[in-house]
């Protein structure tokens, strides 16, 4: 630009030089500039009209493509998981609840934790735990979840590693070989059995070297470390419908000859207790919780190997006594989400 201005005021000066007056050389050059003025040169800046448009393109397309995403089921699903997370963790920060009272699709499988007289008309009539195998998810859906039955499915354990044979020899040499489980400190840890201080390592060493007799413990595996090691040791239950969602944290109850007479409390305080007997048996006390008490009836039953019990911690609390030599069970809580 600086360059034909530089040529324009050299033959300006040369038409004057030459003798034409300024009038003479403005008549000659207006042809030009009058053309300039009636085409201005293109700007390298887009007009208001092309910005609009780019910008509705560009919208267009993000749509379009975030839609796409959205429907396909695995992202839509992983997008889902994110956002729960995040809303979990700004909860402390900003109580967003205050524009979110009600959720946009009902789960049938919710319920308050706190229990009303009428939630105890469900459990009158209930006498008895209901043995079942070869079951459906829609039949325990319909029995646990709806009618608070105590379910023992038989056959809970069908495809589980190793057939669900699980020994004491089994639990001393897991929690000895696996670093998380034998660095990882238990919760919960209750025993007839004086250790000095709760250690489940040096009570599975005591039991299988045979220096203790008729004794019981069970405790919990809360760190996840320990926890996530310990599920190899079972699996979700063929029977178990996709609402449940099992916690991370597990249970280990084991006992051998203990011929005590005040059952044991089962210390699962989720909405679903699930209790798998890999050895012996135990017998089951169910009952109802306040202020369903008064109206349902105390229940009991027989775990034996192989067999997994159902309960719906909401309306029974869950005890047990060891019966017989050898015990180990496993515990697992849950939640209908």
């Amino acid at each position: 630009m600086n360059s034909l201005d530089r040529e324009i005021r050299m033959l300006h000066e040369f038409c004057l030089k030459s003798g034409y007056s300024g009038e003479q050389i403005e008549l000659l050059a207006k042809p030009f500039y009058t053309k300039a003025a009636n085409n201005p040169p293109s700007s390298s800046c887009p007009s208001r009209t092309t910005t609009i448009l780019l910008i509705s393109c560009a919208v267009l397309l993000t749509i379009t493509l975030t839609a796409s995403i959205i429907y396909h089921e695995p992202v839509y699903k992983l997008l889902l998981s994110y956002g729960r997370i995040a809303s979990i963790k700004v909860l402390p920060l900003w109580d967003w609840t205050y524009f979110y009272d009600e959720c946009f699709v009902d789960n049938p499988f919710f319920r308050s934790r706190f229990l009303t007289e009428q939630d105890c008309e469900v459990c009158d009539g209930i006498h008895e735990v209901k043995y079942v195998k070869n079951v459906s998810t829609q039949e325990i859906s319909d029995g646990v979840f709806k009618q608070d039955f105590a379910i023992i499915v038989e056959d809970g354990m069908r495809d589980w590693p190793n057939n669900g044979r699980v020994d004491l020899s089994y639990l001393e040499e897991l929690y000895h070989q696996n670093q998380a489980l034998r660095e990882c400190m238990a919760c919960m840890f209750s025993s007839n059995v004086r250790l000095g201080f709760p250690n489940h390592h040096k009570l599975l060493k005591l039991a299988l070297n045979g220096q203790i007799i008729q004794y019981y413990a069970h405790w919990q595996n809360c760190l996840k470390q320990a926890s996530k090691a310990f599920r190899q040791v079972y699996r979700r239950p063929y029977f178990l419908p996709q609402v449940v969602e099992l916690a991370d944290s597990n249970w280990v109850f084991v006992s051998s000859d203990f011929r005590g007479e005040k059952p044991k409390e089962v210390p699962i305080d989720l909405p679903l207790i699930m209790l798998a007997q890999f050895k012996g048996q135990l017998k089951l006390f169910m009952k109802p919780n306040p202020p369903c008490s008064n109206l349902c009836k105390e229940m009991s039953g027989v775990l034996k190997e192989g067999q997994i019990i159902l309960l719906p911690g909401e309306m029974w609390s869950l005890e047990y006594l060891p019966d017989g030599d050898e015990n180990i069970a496993v515990g697992v809580g849950g939640t209908f989400d």
